[in-house]
């Protein structure tokens, strides 16, 4: 599904990489926070190189997620598992900074943060070689995205809200024209109070009126 209604956002986004700063996206879950980061992703890619790391998992499994999207030799097997996340986060630094492109590492899916995850932002962070983008649930605590912004200092936070009701209806309107959907515009106004501009509803939406028209 196409991105839609975030158009004030993204420029937000972009310029505070411009002015190399860090950035935490936080909203409640289904809000478009990943989805919107990913557009950016999309549109700059000549400029800054994304990697995605889901910052649920361990910072060893953190890690290995990065290198794979880096593609490097990996560290030997033989080593320690203490060792090898060492050398595996040295590794990271040291690839990212040889890229042409600045990298961005989008640390995604954080809803709790541990004295190991935060010592490997610290980590990573510490030459300031790479920039990031944090995802935060909206439910980390206020003392974690706390801990969270000064690690990732200079930073600023974007909070994603609900659409307003015409973003809500251009996006049933658009979709409609796309899809071929028989909707009149009572039935729009409908879904645009029935959604109240909560992305992850209307997008169900459009996916169950798809699985309708093609069981027709």
């Amino acid at each position: 599904m196409n991105f839609f209604g975030r158009e004030k956002e993204l420029p937000g986004i972009i310029k505070a990489l411009e002015q190399s700063r860090n950035i935490v996206v936080t909203g409640k879950y289904g809000i478009g926070k990943t989805t919107l980061v990913k557009e950016a992703a999309k549109i700059t890619g000549e400029r800054w190189r994304f990697l995605f790391a889901d910052f649920s998992k361990t910072p060893s499994k953190v890690c290995n997620d990065l290198l794979t999207e880096l593609r490097p030799k990996r560290p030997s097997r033989g080593d320690t598992g203490y060792e090898y996340y060492r050398r595996s986060r040295s590794l990271i630094v040291e690839l990212a900074s040889k890229d042409k492109r600045r990298c961005v590492i989008v640390l995604d899916n954080i809803a709790k943060l541990t004295c190991q995850r935060l010592d490997l932002i610290r980590y990573l962070h510490r030459d300031r070689p790479l920039l990031f983008i944090a995802i935060a649930e909206h439910f980390l605590p206020d003392d974690d995205l706390f801990h969270l912004r000064a690690c990732l200092y200079p930073s600023e936070v974007i909070r994603l809200r609900h659409l307003s009701a015409n973003q809500t209806a251009g996006f049933f309107r658009y979709c409609a024209n796309k899809h071929k959907f028989r909707w009149t515009e009572s039935d729009i106004h409908m879904l645009t109070l029935a959604t109240k501009g909560y992305p992850l509803s209307m997008r169900d939406y459009v996916m169950r009126e798809l699985e309708r028209k093609k069981g027709m």
